[in-house]
């Protein structure tokens, strides 16, 4: 706790009058805004990483048919055979003892991977497809003047 007995000076009273207002600069004019689209670094990690995250759920999830000796083992999930013996958590042994942190990290690789199919999918149809998306709908509300987002690209034989 922050002592302010001994401080050299009293404190201002609060002004709490209703009058002042916040000023503050609007958003366009602010360099470095925040968007919700996703960086294509974004899109490129989750294009990498997400498979990866759900096969290694399903290895965990299908326990024990996904291990060695397992009706699902083979093709798919051969390489987990080896890193069972060099990761014990995913091996025989833990999953024999019930050692619950494989599952409970399972689990949270499914909530992993929902969320960046939330963040990846959406995101790109809105940033592809807004301008297209509110045409529509203000053609639908009744408004002819309303013009495409894009025009259309010429052919060639145009």
């Amino acid at each position: 706790m922050v002592s302010t007995r001994n401080h050299p000076s009293s404190f201002p009273p609060p002004d709490i009058s209703p009058t002042k207002a916040l000023t503050r600069s609007p958003r366009s004019n602010r360099k470095g805004s925040w968007t919700h689209t996703p960086s294509t670094i974004t899109l490129l990690w989750l294009l990498a990483s997400l498979p990866v995250v759900c096969w290694d759920t399903a290895y965990v999830m299908l326990r024990p048919h996904s291990m060695p000796n397992g009706s699902l083992h083979a093709p798919i999930f051969t390489p987990y055979a080896l890193y069972g013996q060099i990761d014990y958590i995913y091996g025989e042994k833990a999953y024999k003892e019930h050692n619950g942190f494989t599952a409970a990290q399972g689990s949270l690789n499914i909530v992993e991977t929902v969320g960046g199919l939330w963040l990846a999918f959406p995101s790109y149809m809105i940033y592809e497809f807004a301008g297209d998306i509110l045409h529509g709908l203000a053609i639908a509300s009744g408004d002819r003047s309303s013009k495409p987002a894009r025009a259309a690209t010429p052919t060639k034989d145009e």
